[in-house]
């Protein structure tokens, strides 16, 4: 069984308690899933888009495009040679914004009962850290074979996310048999329009949709403490997005994830954590809850505030 961990404040414990809904006879949690435009590494998106723009012209020549007028990859030579880096980089996320393409993430880690995700995620070791069940292996074994079957069954299934140096990353399969459809569709599309700000506008758009298939699962190599993984959601429906304001006062975007409450399997109180006061309310709570089973424990980190 694999596990991941999701370190957060008791507070937001007990709103994902309180916030439990049942859907298709099912019981959820509510996460919000946050913009990954507002996450704690300022430069994370851009670290995907210089991984994808690496890639973008054999992921052309994959798609048939020859042409390079019609090339998404020549799309920056048809603007003053005098704008730069930063300016291409504002351009790509207003289209993010523009288009509702911004893509949604929760975040867990490999790492359990680990100092550091405390200390910036756990509410400085006041907080919990709720386990789950991302996936586990399970095994049959059939009469007339002495050998188990040996099967995975998902759980949350949540995706790795990678720290190498950008040279090092490179686009997985299905990430790339994305992009070439993307690039086909837009070479369709391209072929209708006349004007030059219409066919920018288009290579745009499109090189937005491009680079939120590869940006959720990168992040600058000084955060690999973290060994994150991530859910993913993408939501077009501007209704569905939400803001709240965090810690600096900032409102931020984010959207409701559901997660099956049978997913979690322990809550562990942060280091700094009155164990002995706060355990019987988790607990009544859990059991109100229909979640009574559910472990409750505690840090073995000694660390003195």
């Amino acid at each position: 069984m694999e596990l991941v961990y999701h370190y957060t404040s008791i507070d937001v414990l007990y709103k994902l308690l309180d916030g439990i809904i049942i859907d298709k006879l099912k019981t959820n949690f509510v996460f919000h899933a946050s913009s990954l435009l507002v996450m704690n590494d300022p430069h994370e998106f851009i670290r995907g888009y210089d991984i994808l723009w690496k890639e973008l012209p054999s992921i052309e020549k994959a798609a048939g495009i020859k042409e390079g007028k019609y090339k998404i990859s020549t799309i920056w030579k048809s603007i003053s040679s005098g704008k730069k880096d930063v300016d291409r980089n504002k351009m790509l996320l207003d289209a993010l914004f523009d288009n509702n393409k911004t893509p949604f993430v929760v975040c867990f880690s490999k790492q359990r009962d680990y100092l550091p995700m405390w200390d910036m995620y756990g509410d400085k070791a006041m907080g919990c850290c709720l386990v789950f069940v991302d996936n586990e292996t399970e095994y049959k074994v059939k009469e007339s074979n002495l050998l188990p079957d040996v099967s995975i069954r998902n759980k949350l299934n949540a995706n790795e996310v990678l720290y190498e140096e950008n040279e090092t990353i490179k686009c997985s399969m299905v990430e790339r048999k994305v992009l070439v459809r993307l690039c086909k569709e837009f070479n369709e599309k391209v072929k209708r329009l006349n004007s030059d700000q219409d066919i920018f506008n288009l290579k745009l758009h499109y090189l937005s949709l491009m680079a939120i298939v590869i940006c959720p699962r990168i992040k600058d190599k000084a955060y690999s403490f973290e060994e994150e993984k991530r859910l993913f959601q993408y939501e077009n429906n501007p209704h569905k997005i939400l803001t709240k304001r965090n810690s600096c006062g900032d409102n931020v975007p984010y959207v409701e994830f559901q997660i099956p409450t049978e997913y979690l399997q322990e809550i562990i109180l942060g280091p700094l954590v009155d164990y002995n006061k706060i355990k019987p309310t988790i607990k009544l709570l859990l059991r109100k809850k229909g979640l009574g089973d559910i472990k409750v424990t505690k840090s073995e980190i000694p660390y003195r505030n």
